[in-house]
């Protein structure tokens, strides 16, 4: 049968993952790991593309050319949940299986998204440099407390996030396109539509599936309808929000505050707008980090791979 190899993609696998590497290696697999803490680009994926049968995807573009140049390829497991990154059309055509690791991140998720905020709401960054420079800064901020928090997309990720959010005493909203509403009365979020949480909501945090039909969807006239003075968070993806527009409505005061976490194009590379627009607060793509998430999802991505490649059926299949 020839050797069997596994590429990880997602950056920190090696290092983070210890039970889940075991299990591979344990089954007789050999690994080629990403040891370029960014995703590999479309050539480099296929230079190794002969030689693998499975792959624990992080960030890297999984699509017709590197898929095909895959052909002994059999299983592609996401690091998480978003597998926008990988073609479903191509995936099908060439006999892949893919799978991500649903709601196993979604504490980091939350905490990072209740980080942003409070850095958004406090304007953190500025005032450490602010001390850095010598200077001794006197402000009144607003409050999550008492304050309308809306969230979009009512998944473990914005259920996780509405708690935070109403452990700080907020009055929670929730727009999702199928919610659950019990759940929702179990946690004292009120469900609406999108058009009332624009309108009503202080701040607002996105945790939507990356579609077609979310592309954009936080667009100039949708941020019309938000309060004067909103703050939006996204921690989902980057192709939900037109950044040009965000990046209007902070110079025009329309937005307050704009925290993100994930951009229209990564590596961002200075090419966003948000780097140069006032009251922005920026983080790499990394709220599903943690060593908790890491742990959790490094051995559920391992035991993916194992099944699809042993012809057992491969959990949360996805494509």
């Amino acid at each position: 049968m020839g050797k069997k190899i596994i590429f990880i993609g997602a950056t920190g696998f090696g290092k983070y993952c210890a039970e889940g590497r075991s299990a591979l290696l344990d089954a007789g697999y050999e690994l080629i790991e990403n040891d370029k803490n960014r995703p590999y680009t479309e050539e480099e994926l296929k230079e190794i593309g002969k030689e693998i049968s499975g792959v624990i995807c992080g960030c890297e573009i999984w699509n017709e050319e590197t898929i095909s140049a895959a052909p002994d390829l059999k299983v592609i497991v996401k690091f998480g949940v978003g597998y926008d990154n990988i073609d479903p059309a191509a995936a099908k055509r060439h006999g892949v299986q893919a799978a991500n690791c649903p709601g196993m991140n979604s504490a980091a998720v939350a905490e990072q998204t209740m980080a942003l905020v409070l850095a958004c709401l406090r304007d953190i960054p500025a005032l450490d440099r602010s001390v850095r420079e010598g200077n001794w800064e006197r402000r009144v901020f607003r409050d999550i407390s008492g304050s309308v928090f809306g969230v979009l997309g009512f998944g473990a990720a914005g259920r996780a996030a509405a708690k935070c959010a109403r452990a700080f005493g907020a009055r929670v909203l929730a727009y999702d396109k199928y919610p659950d509403k019990m759940l929702a009365e179990e946690l004292d979020v009120e469900i609406c539509s999108l058009e009332e949480l624009l309108s009503r909501s202080d701040i607002i945090t996105i945790h939507l599936p990356a579609l077609a039909e979310t592309r954009h969807l936080i667009n100039k006239e949708v941020i019309k309808k938000m309060k004067d003075g909103a703050v939006v968070v996204n921690t989902a993806r980057g192709i939900l929000v037109d950044e040009e527009a965000v990046a209007e409505a902070l110079r025009s005061g329309k937005l307050y505050a704009y925290g993100s976490d994930v951009y229209e194009e990564e590596p961002v590379r200075g090419r966003s707008p948000l780097l140069s627009s006032p009251r922005t607060v920026l983080s790499p793509h990394l709220a599903g980090e943690s060593l908790n998430s890491y742990r959790k999802i490094g051995m559920a991505a391992a035991q993916g791979i194992l099944a699809a490649l042993s012809g057992k059926e491969l959990p949360n299949r996805v494509i």
